[in-house]
Parts: C-alpha cells; structure tokens; sequence
C-alpha cells in the first residue's frame, strides 16, 4: 500500500455508481487520447460478469485524455470513476501510479466493508477480451489469490516484418520452455494449462491477498512479476490462466510493452515479460525445484549441511526456509536469496539456437512421459 495517503482530484464520479462491487478495475493513465476509449469500450462490453466498477487515475497527462475519459463515463454503460493526480517527477512513471490507483480500490473496498473484493488492473491501451473480468472473478472463486493473464499484440498494426516475426518467435519459445517445466516438475505453480508471463496489462488479486502482500512494488520493470513474487511469498496462490486475455497496441514508445520488446530486440534491455531464459538454465532450475519439493515434503531440509552450501544460502537462512508453511513459499523466498537461482535472461542473438534445442529437448521427454503413462508410472521426466 502507499507509503502515505494521496490527494486526488476527482474529475468525474461514476454516473451509475454501485453500492457493492464484486470487482474493481484499476487502470493508470497517461497521456491516452487516442487508445483509451477502446480499453473503456472493452470493459463495457464484458460478457457474463459480476458486478464491476472502474477507476482510471490520470496522472501527468498533457493531451486531451481526461476529456475523454469524462466522455466515456457519460455515454458508456460502465461505472467509471475518474481521478487525476500530479505525481513528482522521481515518482512519476507508471508502476507508481498503478500503486496509486490499485491502492484507491483496495481503500473502496475496505472502507466499504467489502475485504472479499477483487481488483483488477490492465494498460489504457489495452483492449480485455470480452470474458476478461468473468475469467479472473472465476479464477479466484476457484481458490487463487491471484491471476495472471496473457497479452496478445494486436496483430493489425502495421509493424516491420522483422519485429513481429521474432515477436511470434519469442511467444513460440515461451510456450515451449513451459511445457518443458511442467513435464519435469508438474506440480509448480498453476495447474495445466497455464503459461509464464507476468504483464501488468492483465493482472487480479484479492483485496486481503494485495494487503498483505504489500502492493504493487514502484520497481519500473517489476510491477507485475514483483507483486506477483510479493504474493508467493507470503503464502498466496497465482494461477497463470492462459484463458485471461487482454489484447495491447504495439505502442513502440519505451512505456509500452512494444516498445519493451523492441528495445530488447535490438538488445538494449532485458525482457522478462515472458520470462525468456536459456532452456539448459529452465531444466536446471525445474529439476532443482523437483528435488527441493520432494526434500521439503519428506521434512529433510533441516538437515542444512546437505543443501544450503549448494545453493549459497546461510545455515540461518536454511533453518527459516525449513519452518515455511507451504513449499510454493518456500521456493519464492529461495528464489530471492540464492545466487544460483538468479534468472538468465535470453539474448535476442540466442532466440533461434534456443528455440531448436528446446524442440529436441521436447521431442524426447514427450516420448519418455507417453512411454511412462503407457507404463502406468506417474514420475515426472528426469
């Protein structure tokens, strides 16, 4: 949650108003003119949802977007409150505002007596598939505290042939290394089918979960995978649904998650959107994982002397690793500390190899898992 409270200027209150969302939609906003009215227009048109509001905090807008936000609240069916807000230039990017706004909800619902709410939050030029809202309130009602959803770049702009190709590719990749996790330890994390990106253009948690949690980290490259961390662990369940669609504009500026890829295609960033690594450091990882669950089911992590050296922990720290509640914290909170879990991202330049190894890779243990469930045996590949 904020650090401490915040002054808004209400520009517009919601016209129909209700008395006790389900939901909150919770969307930043920054110069937006032209893509904003479509991420409203979306959110109006959702199909088979609760009832849900939206607030949009403007924040250091220059162009004509709270005219338009105030024409969307007065002609689409949709609560849509509108606030606004000059943030100082050391704390004015995007992940800090999305604090800001998802903070305002969290405070709706708790003043509200509502602490089962649930808010939700995407990109202004974003356009949610129309189950969008109906997919996360499920996903929750299901028992996850948390939903990560997956971005699609709307395939009808105009692009260089180049860039959407490695774009596919690197989708392509994403869903291969997936597979190959979950064929070697099929217990982490979200039941299959699920996915591995971490995109604040689709992200839903509970009220109670992002309280405790702490809020969205200000981090300008970790608001989604770092809330989402934040929430493993301190004991809180993220589904990856693949079924939770947003679609966003390949808006090339540094703030959008096109200019992200971009930047990362010509190799001057890193890009963990989609949490793009070398498949050997995938399979190392998973294989650590596998072995480290099965230790901590068994209770055999409190014998330090066999593990912590090897992952460059402190016997102090193994000991408290050891008395965590559940494994999925316990791994989070490994994650963060052990030098060897450090994630590898991919170089643009190493896409191509990868991508052929991880084919191979997948060739073989799909053969190994069908020849084990023809055997009746139920472990997981080596």
């Amino acid at each position: 949650m904020a650090d401490q409270p915040l002054s808004f200027r209400v520009v517009a209150p919601p016209r129909r108003a209700l008395v006790a969302p389900k939901a909150i939609v919770a969307i930043p906003v920054k110069d937006e003119e032209v893509r904003l009215l479509e991420c409203l227009k979306a959110l109006a048109a959702q199909r088979d949802a609760p009832d849900f509001a939206t607030i949009v905090l403007l924040h250091n807008c220059l162009d004509r977007t709270e005219q338009v936000a105030i024409q969307a609240g007065e002609t689409l069916p949709l609560p849509l409150r509108i606030l606004s807000i000059e943030l100082a230039s050391d704390k004015a990017g995007a992940s800090w505002a999305r604090r800001h706004v998802m903070d305002a909800a969290a405070s709706l619902f708790v003043t509200s007596g509502l602490p089962k709410g649930i808010i939700l939050t995407t990109e202004a030029d974003a356009r949610p598939a129309p189950n969008w809202v109906a997919a996360n309130v499920a996903d929750i009602a299901l028992g996850a505290d948390a939903v990560a959803g997956r971005v699609e770049m709307d395939a009808n702009q105009s692009l260089p042939k180049g860039l959407w190709r490695r774009y596919q590719g690197a989708h392509r990749y994403a869903r291969l290394l997936n597979e190959v996790d979950h064929l070697i330890d099929g217990e982490h994390g979200s039941p299959w089918p699920t996915h591995r990106e971490a995109s604040s253009a689709s992200l839903a948690v509970s009220v109670d979960a992002y309280v405790k949690a702490g809020g969205i980290p200000t981090s300008a490259s970790a608001a989604a995978s770092g809330l989402l961390g934040a929430l493993t662990r301190t004991g809180h369940s993220v589904r990856h649904d693949p079924d939770v669609q947003v679609a966003a504009s390949w808006r090339l500026d540094p703030a959008g998650i096109g200019g992200q890829f971009r930047a990362w295609s010509e190799g001057q960033v890193a890009f963990d959107t989609l949490g793009l690594e070398p498949v050997a450091q995938v399979v190392r990882r998973a294989r650590l994982r596998r072995t480290m669950r099965r230790a901590f089911g068994a209770g055999q992590l409190w014998t330090v002397t066999n593990w912590a050296s090897t992952l460059r922990i402190s016997p102090v720290d193994a000991f408290k690793l050891a008395a965590l509640p559940s494994f999925p914290q316990m791994w989070a909170v490994l994650e963060n500390i052990s030098p060897l879990l450090t994630p590898h991202p991919l170089a643009p330049s190493q896409l191509t190899l990868e991508t052929a190894r991880a084919v191979g890779l997948l060739a073989e243990m799909r053969i190994r898992s069908g020849v084990r469930r023809l055997l009746g045996r139920k472990e997981p590949d080596a």
